[in-house]
């Protein structure tokens, strides 16, 4: 993105494969344009582990969603996360995951969005280890006592989604 004719995205490190180097650029980069445009509104997509309004249920230390929301007074409350899952009748990976929306999910359409948060939500439903292994294969925590919510306002399940391998 270029603001007054100045580059506001450049690698940081060579090793743009490091997590947590990649994190502070992101940050860094919002940081250029909300100071440039204080009132505006921002949509990007992320990966999930650069989302989470929890820290410590991501492998990046400091993911870009929960330094907005806890760092930005101006933001706080304001960031609204969206987890997506892909789901396929081939696929076992988010079976446990999407049982609990089963019932909700309209075989007709492409996607549903079900909101996972607020007084009484169905849907802030355990986590069951959403993030494990996105990276490493490994779980990022011993026990993930996490609901929903602590990761993502709201979660798209994507149905029927045709694939041969991949990776989330």
């Amino acid at each position: 993105m270029i603001i007054d004719g100045i580059v506001v995205y450049h690698a940081s490190d060579d090793n743009i494969t490091n997590l947590d180097i990649r994190e502070k650029q992101i940050l860094k980069n919002f940081k250029s344009v909300y100071e440039h445009y204080p009132k505006g509104k921002y949509y990007g997509q992320w990966g999930r582990a650069h989302i989470p309004l929890t820290q410590g249920v991501s492998h990046i230390k400091n993911n870009f969603a929960s330094v907005l929301n806890t760092s930005y007074s101006e933001l706080k409350g304001k960031i609204f996360p969206i987890g997506y899952i892909y789901s396929s009748p081939n696929s076992e990976k988010y079976k446990k995951f999407i049982k609990p929306f089963s019932p909700y999910l309209d075989k007709n359409k492409s996607f549903t969005i079900f909101k996972t948060y607020g007084k009484n939500c169905p849907f802030d439903v355990p986590a069951y280890g959403f993030l494990d292994g996105i990276y490493s294969g490994k779980p990022i925590v011993d026990t993930d006592d996490n609901t929903l919510s602590d990761y993502f306002k709201a979660i798209i399940i994507i149905q029927n989604y045709k694939f041969d391998n991949l990776s989330f």
